[in-house]
């Protein structure tokens, strides 16, 4: 085992830091399939990256965004902010589980969000990543249904577009 950074890392760490330049933000995954490498082997680089200044993260739910800067963090998670309160609009109340059927609806929601996670309901990362991005717009949920399980948010009235993420 090599104790030092060979060169291999340094080129996929270059890499990793044009496709960080190309997409704006990416995910571990994302990182892991662009390098050809395992999921170790991707969040190390990324980890690196940050450690240089050369990128940032933000942890939304359980899934981490790396991003080129803070300015391409923030314009990716408007833009996700954005389709959620588009599909949302005109709903009462909403859960996690509702958020993502409407998103599987709707084709250009649907591709905001793939970009980032996968739009499975089964998925535990994608419905903590929604419940982190309705509890980041609407605060803290109103209840939760089934015995403290699923938590419900109250959607404003109207199509509001100041909840800020």
């Amino acid at each position: 085992m090599p104790r030092g950074v060979t060169r291999t890392i340094l080129s996929r760490t270059e890499e990793a830091y044009r496709l960080l330049q190309s997409e704006g933000c990416v995910t571990v995954e994302k990182a892991r399939r662009a390098l050809g490498v395992s999921r170790m082997q991707a969040k190390y680089v990324l980890k690196r990256l940050q450690a240089e200044g050369r990128a940032v993260s933000a942890a939304v739910g359980r899934t981490t965004l790396w991003c080129r800067d803070g300015e391409a963090a923030a314009r990716a998670l408007e833009e996700l902010a954005a389709e959620a309160r588009r599909v949302l609009c005109g709903l009462r109340f909403t859960t996690p589980a509702k958020l993502l059927r409407l998103i599987n609806r709707d084709r250009r929601a649907s591709r905001a969000f793939s970009k980032y996670v996968p739009l499975s309901p089964t998925a535990a990362a994608t419905m903590s990543f929604l419940n982190a991005l309705l509890q980041a717009a609407f605060g803290q949920p109103v209840m939760y249904m089934g015995g403290g399980g699923t938590p419900v948010y109250l959607v404003p009235p109207g199509c509001s577009q100041n909840a800020k993420f």
